[in-house]
């Protein structure tokens, strides 16, 4: 009677993915940087400040408009938008 191994069942990528999850899990407890409490960030230190975005009309688009009052409180910068439809010509934007 001959021995058969049986296959694994992780395959090759399941165990790569083994090996990376144990890489960062044995990293994540390093205490080499410096913790979050000791470092500042200035958030308003553009205050004042005024961005212009263009974004075309999309997905992406309806995403980043429900953050822009969180980012402009946050950071007291001020940011105009402006709308457009999708390229009709290589050249030519038609503003909504």
């Amino acid at each position: 009677m001959r021995n058969r191994t049986r296959p694994s069942r992780l395959g090759r990528h399941g165990w790569l993915v083994v090996v990376l999850l144990a890489l960062l899990t044995a990293c994540a407890g390093s205490q080499s940087g410096p913790s979050a409490s000791a470092v500042k960030f200035n958030w308003r230190q553009f205050q004042g400040a005024k961005l212009r975005v263009l974004l075309t009309n999309s997905p992406w688009q309806g995403a980043i408009m429900g953050y822009v009052p969180q980012f402009e409180e946050l950071t007291g910068i001020q940011v105009d938008i402006e709308v457009y439809s999708r390229m009709t010509s290589g050249r030519r934007w038609t503003p909504i």
